[in-house]
This record gives structure tokens, C-alpha cells and sequence, in this order.
């Protein structure tokens, strides 16, 4: 995990769609069909491809269900609408890639 003690900023490691190479990027590419995004979830569990694909195989079954892409679309949605941007510009560009902007 990488950090800045003093913002109290934590990220963890992960890849990124633009970083995603062969069964991880086809992954992405099959998660982006039913949502607007790749959760950070799935972007962290990439660093060991063979979890990933175990992730998406569970996943896949409620992907076409259209009630999961509204919740997807909503829960960003809801991020745009809602959320009052921090005055920090270096948060508020880390925290606009979880809303698709």
C-alpha cells in the first residue's frame, strides 16, 4: 500500500484500464459491457490475473441482469449529483476517476 501520511491519503496497487494487458484487459473489456466503470475491486485483484478471472466467472451470471446496470449507472450517478468536491485539486482528480469524469 502507498500512502502520504501527512494528507492521510492510502491507495493500494492496482491496474488500471490503460495499464490492462491481455486476460485482464479482456476482463475489463467484458465488465465494461454492463457497467460504466471497473470497480476497484476488480482492478486490484488484476495484480494476480488468475483471481480476477475467478471474480469475473462468479460475477458474470448478474452482469445482463438490468437491474444491476441501473444500480451501476445510479451508484455514479448519485456520486456526480450528491458528492461536494474537495477543495484539494490533487484529491479531487484521484476521486474523479471512481466517477467516471
Amino acid at each position: 500500500m502507498g500512502g502520504d501520511a501527512a494528507t492521510g491519503f492510502v491507495g493500494y496497487p492496482i491496474v488500471e484500464e490503460a495499464e490492462a494487458t491481455g486476460v485482464v484487459a479482456g476482463v475489463y473489456a467484458g465488465l465494461l459491457e454492463s457497467m460504466p466503470f471497473v470497480p476497484s475491486l476488480f482492478k486490484s485483484l488484476a495484480l494476480c490475473p488468475g483471481y480476477l478471472v475467478l471474480a469475473h466467472e462468479q460475477v458474470v451470471p448478474v452482469l445482463p441482469d438490468p437491474s444491476f446496470g441501473s444500480a451501476a449507472h445510479q451508484l455514479v450517478a448519485s456520486v456526480r449529483n450528491v458528492a461536494t468536491p474537495p477543495t484539494d485539486a490533487e484529491v479531487r482528480e484521484a476521486l474523479a476517476q471512481f466517477a467516471g469524469r
